[in-house]
């Protein structure tokens, strides 16, 4: 893990701004969220009652079988593989499969998940899943900005997929205090609650 602190950042390049009001990460129930990065900045979040519909809605139906508690799912190598690692998208459904069920209907655009953030440590409590059209080009830039995290000051914890590294910031648009992290990170220290926006490497 390699941490940089600076006490404001310019923003470089064009961020994508997420404007749209969304659910606090820290309400009463759980919330599980996914927002398509490839939607740019009139993406919304959609949010479901379960980690499994939410991993449902992200994998466009791939992965229905994710378990409720997502640390029991990231425990599991072979399908944490399944969730994060392979393509997006959903399968085409035979006829005789009949409809997708509604959690599950999204664009199939074959897009990735690329990093789901977490409201408490050890990947408990609500998340925000991002999907984007393909993985991190782990080429020094970045990839994929979400401006104003509206889970302001909620994420203890996120797990990383798509080739990507994730840089937290303590401010919005990319300003303030950050870190950069190049793996998951399942307990945050020195950015723990504080993160209002965030980049993927």
């Amino acid at each position: 893990m390699r941490i940089r602190t600076l006490a404001s950042l310019a923003a470089i390049g064009t961020a994508v701004a997420l404007t749209t009001p969304t659910p606090t990460l820290a309400a009463e129930a759980p919330r599980h969220c996914v927002v398509d990065l490839s939607q740019g900045p009139a993406a919304q979040p959609v949010c479901v009652t379960s980690f499994t519909a939410a991993i449902a809605r992200a994998t466009g139906g791939r992965v229905i079988d994710a378990p409720a508690d997502p640390a029991k799912a990231l425990k599991d190598r072979k399908l944490a593989d399944r969730i994060y690692n392979s393509p997006g998208g959903a399968p085409p459904l035979a006829k005789a499969d009949g409809p997708r069920p509604a959690a599950m209907a999204v664009a199939d655009s074959g897009g990735v998940i690329v990093a789901t953030f977490f409201e408490h440590w050890n990947y408990q409590g609500s998340s925000l899943t991002f999907t984007a059209p393909a993985k991190c080009k782990d080429d020094g830039g970045w990839d994929w900005g979400y401006s104003t995290l509206k889970y302001n000051d909620a994420v203890s914890s996120f797990f990383t997929a798509g080739n990507c590294h994730v840089e937290l910031f303590e401010d919005t648009y990319f300003k303030g205090a950050h870190a950069y992290y190049e793996n998951a990170v399942p307990r945050l220290t020195v950015m723990n609650d504080a993160a209002s926006s965030i980049r993927l490497h």
